[in-house]
């Protein structure tokens, strides 16, 4: 929980995120993060043997904070709503979340290829419990008769899919006419299209 992080630590934390962002992993030094936390570079080493491990450690600490605690919440606003308000209300939550990060979720989602601990730590951190959330959710509207008793890791394939190609691809997507992927507009449809499929019929 944030409480048992050290304040200087987790200054430190938000101040990488921050670096990484701009300038990416590999160029990202340990003096810009200090400066940014308004600290000295000696600081950080009294906290992080090297930068490497600062990244470890809000993977492990900050990442799940934001990407997790928010989406539980967000599942548990959404019990008394319909399946359809519900999933938009859910997938818009998502999309706000990956907005606000979305340059340093490409950088993590970039050095998991190569770097096998910081991928253990995503997997069990962030991907697990998030995956789990949206299964539970889909299974208990499925239960509900409110969504089709289909494969949970299919729909969750669907969504990943779509936040993954649209976070690492960003190059690729420019020349589509589309101003956001991660916009309100774009949850609701990605929301409408789990639901309806792309089938014409009924625009509900």
């Amino acid at each position: 929980m944030i409480q048992d992080i050290h304040p200087t630590k987790f200054a430190i934390m938000q101040a990488a995120v921050e670096v990484f962002g701009q300038k990416g992993f590999s160029g990202a030094t340990t003096k810009e993060i200090a400066q940014i936390a308004n600290i000295s570079e000696g600081t950080i080493f009294r906290h992080f043997p090297n930068k490497t491990e600062i990244l470890y450690e809000v993977v492990n600490q900050v990442v799940p904070l934001i990407g997790v605690e928010s989406l539980q919440k967000a599942v548990a606003d959404s019990a008394d709503m319909d399946a359809r308000t519900a999933l938009r209300y859910i997938l818009q939550d998502r999309f706000e979340n990956i907005n606000k990060l979305k340059t340093f979720i490409r950088i993590i989602l970039t050095e998991i290829q190569y770097d096998e601990r910081l991928r253990d730590i995503y997997v069990n951190r962030v991907y697990n419990p998030i995956s789990q959330i949206l299964k539970t959710f889909f299974l208990e509207r499925m239960e509900q008769g409110e969504f089709k008793k289909k494969s949970p890791e299919l729909f969750l394939n669907m969504i990943f899919s779509y936040v993954l190609f649209s976070i690492v691809n960003p190059e690729l997507l420019k020349n589509l006419n589309q101003q956001s992927f991660f916009d309100q507009n774009a949850a609701d449809e990605l929301a409408d299209l789990l639901l309806d499929g792309i089938k014409g019929g009924s625009n509900e």
